[in-house]
């Protein structure tokens, strides 16, 4: 007996009209979608019923068009002659099977709903394209910021690397001035030596000279 009632109610539950989000999710297909084509279903003569605020509420039949609807489109059916045939075929004008019919929706009715979806529709995709620009900004910042990084490591490496030249340029000046200062020495040391030896030279010519006079001296007689 309870078991008979949970089959009561779950039949119940299944057979209870949906709202457009909950016949959304049981036919994974987007809101957005449903609402456009429950839009050119009325068009074409197939109407989902609403409640008393605008809302649709989808019976078990309107799921069924819904569902044959996307298996169609799932096959490569164009979208218009397939909302055509199936409004034909659910509706009291087509085949036997159970339908409902509705007249077409006023203008302005239909104008406000293309003009509610056509927002839905902006609102999403540039919900997606800030989305992917977050992305791009995240991967663009992320990028800089391994840029930055780098860019200090070389930095640092080229500091070290001037400061090792540097080193280099003052060890390489402090040779190039003790080789001038040794050349500077060397030099006058033999200024100093060449002196010496001119001295000497000079000082040997003139004992030379010297001895030689005394040597004709001793050879003339000496007078008497």
């Amino acid at each position: 007996m309870l078991s008979q009632k949970r089959c009561i109610v779950d039949m119940e539950r299944n057979s209870s009209p949906k709202s457009l989000e909950d016949a959304a999710n049981e036919l994974l297909v987007p809101a957005v979608s449903l609402q456009r084509w429950c839009v050119l279903l009325e068009w074409n003569g197939y109407a989902v019923a609403k409640r008393a605020d605008g809302a649709r509420q989808f019976a078990p039949q309107d799921l069924t068009v819904i569902k044959e609807l996307k298996q169609r489109l799932m096959q490569g059916h164009m979208l218009v002659p397939a909302i055509k045939e199936l409004a034909e075929k659910y509706t009291n004008g087509g085949s036997t099977t159970p339908s409902v019919s509705a007249a077409p929706p006023s203008p302005t009715v239909a104008r406000e709903e293309i003009i509610d979806i056509v927002n839905q529709q902006i609102e999403t995709q540039m919900h997606q394209y800030m989305k992917k620009t977050d992305n791009q900004l995240y991967q663009l910042q992320t990028l800089t910021n391994h840029l930055d990084v780098e860019f200090t490591v070389l930095k640092v490496k080229h500091n070290k690397m001037m400061e090792k030249l540097r080193a280099q340029e003052e060890k390489v000046d402090d040779a190039f001035a003790s080789i001038d200062e040794y050349i500077r020495t060397r030099d006058e040391e033999v200024t100093v030596l060449i002196r010496e030896m001119l001295e000497t030279k000079r000082m040997v010519a003139a004992a030379k000279e010297k001895k030689w006079w005394k040597m004709i001296w001793k050879l003339i007689p000496p007078l008497t």
